[in-house]
């Protein structure tokens, strides 16, 4: 009696137990994630075979936020210059410099940059004045769903996302490799938010 009664109580636990194990399995499913809106064709845009070179300048000045207009002019003279959803461009910088120049030309409220390598990024008013990002998180989706599967290990195509509220006007932009950079070269694309 004895016996049956322990078989009883170990089948239910059993049971207890298994039950329990399925219920929490269900937290750990795994989830798909799709990009979308302007992250989707920040994505398209850095996948495009097809860009637009700069040569992005080097300046020497101790404080470049003095002579901003000055220097957006003469980028502009020399087509040094971005603009939103009009390309991607492959920015070339020099390899021995950690921070570049060019001037971007906005036409719109809200950007989105999107940088295939990680870099630190300054937007400069015409008047000197450094614009904060507004957003500098990646979505998930975007992080997941935004490779390169060509590449022998999934590779990101956006590695860098930084979102600027820019009433239309001309900017200049620092871009500033980091640690993680890993090139003297890489593909922006900008897009309207």
């Amino acid at each position: 009696m004895n016996s049956t009664r322990n078989n009883r109580l170990l089948v239910l636990l059993s049971v207890g137990l298994t039950l329990i194990l399925l219920a929490s399995c269900s937290k750990y499913q795994s989830e798909s994630y799709t990009i979308q809106g302007v992250d989707a064709k920040g994505c398209e845009m850095l996948s495009d075979t097809i860009f637009q070179r700069i040569n992005a300048a080097n300046w020497k000045h101790e404080n470049v936020a003095d002579s901003v207009s000055a220097i957006i002019d003469i980028l502009e003279e020399d087509s040094i210059f971005v603009e939103e959803e009009k390309s991607t461009y492959l920015i070339v910088t020099d390899a021995a410099e950690d921070s570049t120049y060019f001037a971007f030309i906005s036409s719109m409220n809200s950007v989105i940059f999107f940088y295939s390598r990680s870099v630190e990024m300054e937007l400069f008013q015409e008047n000197g004045t450094i614009v904060k990002p507004s957003n500098i998180t990646m979505p998930l989706e975007t992080a997941a769903d935004c490779v390169d599967e060509t590449a022998t290990v999934p590779t990101p195509l956006i590695r860098t996302r930084r979102e600027y509220g820019t009433p239309g006007s001309k900017y200049l932009v620092r871009v500033i490799k980091n640690e993680q950079t890993g090139a003297s070269s890489f593909f922006l694309a900008i897009v309207k938010n």
